[in-house]
């Protein structure tokens, strides 16, 4: 948690808040608090800011700042407005580091987008026949292909990835550039 006061200026902050960032109290006390965003955002959080100190609510969001050794996080934040008797305003707020969980976030979302897969069950025929058994619909997303004519046809799969055929000895598809074979 940080107070700044009606400048922008540090007053308070707790050892929490010092240790997101890896600052001392004594580095932030009377500073500004948009030391602790890039140099292009600092505009835009002064006037934030100063809104909010105005009376203009803010809701509960996330933003990008830099640590003391310039990395970047990403932290959830919640501001209330405190009027003293005197009518000096500060500002209160409260932050979570969620940067871990927003990389994982991003990182799930890179994968649900990639991730497609054609999920089948394979049989070799001791006679060298082959056979799918079950092709999943992701065939159909993958390779623009129906699952059930596949099945009858395993040539239309494997033309895909080995069109030479396969030799002796080779018993499952190479990977295709957009699936991912768990055997």
């Amino acid at each position: 948690m940080c107070i700044t006061d009606e400048r922008g200026l540090f007053v308070d902050v707790n050892d929490e808040y010092c240790g997101i960032y890896g600052y001392a109290r004594e580095e932030l006390i009377g500073q500004s608090f948009t030391m602790m965003v890039g140099p292009t955002e600092r505009r835009m959080m002064q006037e934030l800011h100063d809104d909010f100190i105005k009376g203009i609510a803010e809701p509960p969001t996330e933003f990008n700042v830099v640590d003391k050794t310039g990395r970047m996080l990403t932290l959830a934040v919640k501001a209330r407005l405190l009027v003293q008797p005197d009518g000096t305003r500060y500002k209160v707020t409260s932050v979570r580091d969620i940067t871990t969980a927003k990389l994982n976030e991003e990182h799930l979302e890179v994968l649900s987008r990639n991730l497609l897969v054609a999920i089948f069950r394979y049989k070799l025929h001791a006679d060298g026949r082959d056979e799918l058994m079950y092709l999943s619909e992701g065939a159909r997303e993958i390779w623009g292909l129906d699952p059930e004519r596949c099945m009858r046809d395993t040539n239309r799969v494997w033309a895909l990835y080995h069109p030479e055929g396969f030799g002796p000895g080779v018993s499952r598809p190479s990977p295709s550039r957009r699936s991912i074979w768990i055997s």
